[in-house]
């Protein structure tokens, strides 16, 4: 319930300051990227991600490179985001917190995805509505 109100309270306050900027509803706003909203939203898309990946290790966030903002009927995210292959199988995963990336060669795998995320607070609705993975090589 705690996350639907702050989700609310970020609605009501990017309406306000849209307004009082001039800016137009709908537009798209850049969004820090170390803001509790944006990491959720990343978290969800990355667990969307690892639920709908074939690989046998799973993957983490090293790092939110973009976070945009829209609102509409609900709050869109638009994230550019890297990722990368843990040491973790699918598996037996409990907490990807604990799961370190891969540096061996042949097992070290780096992505950068756009995720579009959907969250519509006032329903308790969040989907991933777009995911653009390219692999990344160094």
């Amino acid at each position: 319930m705690a996350a639907v109100m702050e989700k609310l309270l970020l609605l009501a306050v990017m309406i306000g300051v849209s307004a009082a900027s001039g800016r137009l509803l709908g537009g798209i706003e850049e969004a820090p990227v170390d803001d509790q909203v944006i990491q959720d939203a990343a978290q969800f898309a990355l667990s969307e991600y690892n639920k709908a990946s074939n690989d046998l290790y799973v993957s983490k966030i090293s790092r939110i490179v973009s976070a945009k903002i829209q609102l509409v009927s609900g709050i869109l995210y638009f994230l550019d985001v890297e990722l990368g292959r843990t040491q973790c199988r699918r598996a037996v995963v409990d907490s990807l917190e604990l799961c370190s990336f891969h540096t061996a060669s042949g097992l070290a795998r780096k992505e950068r995805c756009r995720f579009t995320i959907r969250t519509i607070p006032w329903l308790q609705v969040t989907q991933l509505l777009k995911s653009q993975c390219q692999e990344v090589t160094t």
